[in-house]
């Protein structure tokens, strides 16, 4: 299977349904899809099996090695078969934003649109909002389906623009409708690289440093290089808790032995007693959840005088044992 290096995830699941890079396999049926439906499509004329193979091996390839790819395309499966395909496209890096592309497999279309591009957009939400960190996703469609607006409507989107005649579409030039959704704040967002800063502020507070079990200073190319390590490790989950462009939190799960995770947290001193922890705590035991189903436990320790800390794990059900002088606080799923 082909993977993304941007990206920390690459399959996606809902049930019997997921998401994974592009496959190669199924490039012909996406041809013949796209050359059934060219009346809806930015797609001037029917595709060839050699145009086809050169937009895969020439265009898609690369994609998967780039640091900032312009588009991240994906599979939409059913069990091992491709009921349709899209993604995100015309990524702009430096705003922020992308464009949501799905193309449901021409024979689903009256009977499972729906359904299928409610749960693609779902996907979408994942990799843009939380892989990426990105602001704002849009559509981009020729107004010649209007059977769609209510669906992508009811995955949050809002109408934004209406563009008249735009782009030729068959005989005649069609008109098109612009939608645009942003996350839902505050949000908890896979840390990158633009966080090492920030993160070594919050950790180099002396509140914070106080219930840190290692109490010493920390040097910024110590934590630079604990930093970079982190982001880039597959068995570690770690979030940023954002509310708009202000970093409040973050939160951190080790992944261990497949199915446990190590939690740690911290909030922005600047920001204490203001019930943010106790919020980003609930988001990201839900999120690793909707990311990492195979971690079935997850436990921390906590000093005693880390009375808030303690009133939080509390709070969310986990059990507390005193071990030594630390609190073992652990949560099954």
């Amino acid at each position: 299977m082909n993977t993304y290096k941007i990206l920390h995830k690459q399959i996606y699941r809902n049930d019997a349904y997921s998401i994974v890079p592009i496959r190669m396999e199924d490039r012909d049926d996406i041809m013949r899809w796209r050359n059934e439906q060219i009346y809806h499509l930015r797609q001037s004329k029917p595709l060839t099996e050699e145009e086809q193979d050169n937009y895969f091996n020439k265009i898609i390839q690369p994609l998967f090695t780039q640091d900032k790819p312009e588009q991240l395309l994906f599979s939409f499966l059913k069990g091992e078969e491709c009921m349709g395909y899209g993604g995100l496209v015309h990524i702009d890096w430096e705003k922020q934003k992308a464009e949501v592309s799905f193309l449901i497999a021409s024979h689903l279309e009256k009977d499972f649109l729906q359904e299928y591009m409610t749960i693609f957009f779902g996907f979408m939400d994942e990799v843009a909002f939380v892989e990426l960190g990105l602001n704002k996703l849009f559509t981009y469609a020729y107004d010649v389906r209007p059977h769609i607006y209510p669906i992508i409507e009811a995955c949050g989107f809002i109408r934004k623009e209406f563009l008249p005649k735009q782009i030729k579409s068959g005989e005649v030039y069609a008109d098109v409708i612009i939608h645009e959704k942003e996350p839902v704040y505050p949000r908890l967002r896979l840390a990158n690289i633009s966080d090492m800063e920030t993160t070594f502020k919050w950790a180099s507070d002396p509140l914070v440093r106080k219930f840190s079990f290692n109490k010493n200073r920390i040097t910024y190319p110590e934590h630079q290089q604990w930093f970079v390590n982190k982001i880039n490790d597959k068995n570690c989950e770690y979030y940023i808790f954002q509310n708009q462009h202000q970093c409040l939190g973050s939160i951190r799960y080790d992944i261990e032995n497949g199915d446990s995770g190590r939690i740690s947290y911290l909030v922005d001193p600047s920001l204490f007693q203001k019930g943010y922890g106790k919020m980003m705590f609930g988001m990201g035991i839900e999120l690793l959840k909707k990311r990492r189903p195979e971690v079935k436990q997850i436990y921390g320790f906590i000093e005693p005088e880390n009375i808030a800390c303690l009133k939080v794990v509390e709070f969310y059900g986990f059990s507390i044992m005193l071990e030594a002088d630390l609190y073992k606080v652990t949560k099954t799923f």
